[in-house]
């Protein structure tokens, strides 16, 4: 489905509409042909499947008042949509949002909606070094000057397979889950080596680039925050 916003004409769409998808980039708006993405149907999006299944299931067997508690607050979290406009989740929405949120950091589903939290500011990202000789890839985060994770929250760092050194920009896909950090856990040069080659393999090609992000995930709310991202060059 195409969203369309009009102003003395179409000022954008996104989507696709026949056999042409609608979007944008750096340089501006731009149609393609649609393509059918590749569904490699691997064990990871199998999992994610089930997770986003049992959820939509899991919606039924609340009872009103637990429903209607994502239907009151549903305003209070509202999201920028792919035009740009704000908009507002349904009940339903809200409810599959933050536990599909919850549920891939590992974190406990939620069956009352509570309002908005305060998420702490996410400080400059920092990739301290990333050194094959000494299996060291040390990121540092700070959250409202503060160097260990807030009570409350998750903290969810996110990294790329390694990029030519003239690479700045990756694609959102291009991160994969990395580590969980839990409460109070210090995030000051913390080595994230064996998580990192856990999933991509060991850094190798001194002078490629790898790009780390990371984001709070509310445990009450399910709420994020927009990532800090950093790059680090392999030396």
């Amino acid at each position: 489905m195409a969203r369309i916003l009009f102003g003395g004409g179409v000022a954008q769409i996104r989507g696709s509409i026949g056999g042409t998808t609608y979007s944008k980039n750096a340089n501006g708006a731009y149609a393609r042909n649609r393509s059918q993405p590749a569904n490699r149907n691997t064990l990871a999006q199998q999992g994610v499947r089930n997770i986003f299944g049992s959820i939509a299931r899991r919606w039924k067997t609340l009872t009103a008042a637990q429903q209607q508690s994502f239907v009151d607050l549903a305003a209070s979290f509202p999201y920028v949509n792919s035009v740009g406009l704000s908009s507002v989740y349904t009940g339903v929405q809200l409810f599959q949002k933050v536990n599909s949120q919850l549920a891939l950091v590992g974190s406990p589903q939620i069956s009352m909606m509570q309002p908005p939290v305060y998420i702490p500011t996410i400080g400059d990202a920092i990739v301290n070094t990333i050194a094959t000789h000494s299996d060291r890839f040390e990121v540092t985060y700070s959250f409202d000057a503060d160097f260990e994770v807030p009570a409350g929250f998750v903290f969810v760092i996110e990294a790329t397979r390694e990029f030519a050194n003239g690479t700045y920009r990756p694609k959102s896909q291009d991160y994969r889950q990395i580590c969980i950090q839990p409460a109070t856990v210090p995030v000051t040069a913390l080595n994230i080596w064996a998580e990192y080659s856990a999933v991509f393999g060991e850094p190798t090609t001194n002078g490629s680039r790898i790009f780390v992000r990371g984001f709070l995930v509310s445990l009450l709310t399910g709420q994020v925050n927009l990532p800090q991202v950093a790059a680090g060059i392999i030396a």
